[in-house]
């Protein structure tokens, strides 16, 4: 185990101990990350972030890498073990948890701990405040309660069911913080958590994505951004550009933007199946990027089977771009007759009419009212107000409450 690096003065700190977060190009996490940066000047953030993979060796292997990010400090857990099973891998979690919020405790005055996102090793975490005595608040972003929980078995389904009710049953959790009310309902009606403990606060958008000049007129952009990967779905959208008719095709470019295990399959697929139309791919963007490509673009198209709050539609809604996606889960909370088109799930055909109503009918949405209205739900300030407002509740409420 490194030594973790002395941290200099001494604030009220919020412990963040997170299911996700990114590194290098590796963009799981980037809004969990952002909602932490978010409030870091009010307050001091600590990350914790574990993972227990499957090792080679027979003996548990332990490493802790701590730096400091943007203002955050970050304590990176990784643990290799060649046995998973019969609890070792909770126990070598909190046992490495414990150890590192000890060395935190000694050097900040912790006032919460926020987890964020549940998994397999954070869930871990609600160990520590038996003996912290620390009062907790979740973000959920995972699409598990929705999309993952309908892969099990009946008999697995309740089963899981009943354990993560017990989870959020906890008695430190004071509020649950959903990025959807879809997200929120799904808490309330499959896994028990009271509905005066959820307060929806949405994903950021980042300062980057801001309108920019209108789109060149002479020809179509449309743009994808994703990690491709399901439930992304990029064979709807492929098939429905095959419907598209030819005399569109050749007026239309598509920027088919983002990585992952899907990637060298689109491309093929373009070039076999989308001969007529001029599509590129620009790769893993980063902020600033994907900004400009949206801000250039006529239309932004999320293909996808399940989502809570996707970051890419609010923004390119914070763009001014409007969008087509699914009328699924959280979208429809984003997504409305002025900002865009919502279409089925896995139906090409209503995918096609969407982006041929958009590339005749796109210069009657207002760029800069879907932008105004973005910056009022997802900003950083915005969302910022909301997170402090759940901290400050936890926080100075009565004791013993």
């Amino acid at each position: 185990m490194t030594s973790i690096p002395d941290p200099g003065k001494r604030d009220e700190a919020i412990l963040c101990v997170v299911g996700w977060w990114p590194e290098g190009t590796h963009v799981g996490g980037i809004f969990i990350r952002e909602h932490v940066e978010a409030v870091a000047e009010h307050y001091k953030m600590i990350v914790v972030h574990g993972i227990v993979s499957k090792g080679s060796s027979l003996w548990p292997s332990i490493q802790v890498l701590s730096t400091e990010e943007n203002g955050v400090i970050v304590h990176r857990i990784k643990i290799h073990t060649w046995l998973r099973r019969f609890g070792l891998s909770n126990y070598l979690i909190r046992r490495t948890y414990g150890k590192v919020v000890h060395k935190m405790e000694r050097a900040h005055n912790l006032r919460l701990m926020h987890i964020h996102v549940r998994t397999d090793e954070s869930e871990q975490a609600l160990f520590l405040t038996k003996k912290s005595g620390l009062d907790v608040v979740i973000s959920e972003h995972n699409s598990f309660y929705n999309l993952g929980m309908n892969k099990f078995s009946a008999r697995k389904w309740d089963l899981e069911r009943k354990r993560i009710r017990a989870w959020f049953g906890h008695s430190s959790i004071h509020k649950v913080m959903p990025v959807s009310q879809h997200l929120g309902n799904t808490l309330y009606k499959n896994f028990g958590v009271p509905r005066e403990k959820i307060k929806v606060i949405p994903n950021i958008a980042a300062a980057d994505f801001v309108p920019g000049p209108p789109p060149a007129s002479d020809r179509f952009q449309i743009m994808l951004a994703a990690y491709w990967r399901p439930p992304k779905d990029h064979d709807v959208f492929i098939e429905a550009m095959k419907l598209i008719p030819p005399e569109l095709a050749k007026r239309c470019s598509v920027v088919w933007g983002g990585s992952g295990p899907h990637m060298e399959q689109i491309r093929e697929r373009c070039a076999n199946e989308l001969k007529d139309f001029d599509i590129r791919f620009p790769g893993y963007l980063d902020k600033a990027a994907m900004a400009e490509w949206m801000q250039s673009s006529h239309v932004f198209v999320l293909p996808t089977k399940s989502e809570n709050l996707p970051c890419v539609i609010l923004e390119s809604l914070s763009c001014g771009t409007p969008v087509i996606s699914m009328d699924l889960n959280g979208i429809p909370e984003m997504v409305n007759e002025h900002n865009g088109i919502l279409v089925p799930a896995s139906d090409p055909h209503r995918l096609a009419d969407a982006i041929m109503t958009m590339f005749s009918a796109h210069k009657r949405y207002d760029r800069n009212a879907i932008a105004a209205d973005a910056f009022s739900r997802y900003s950083v300030e915005v969302i910022a107000s909301q997170i402090l407002e759940v901290y400050d509740e936890v926080i100075r409420k009565p004791h013993g409450e």
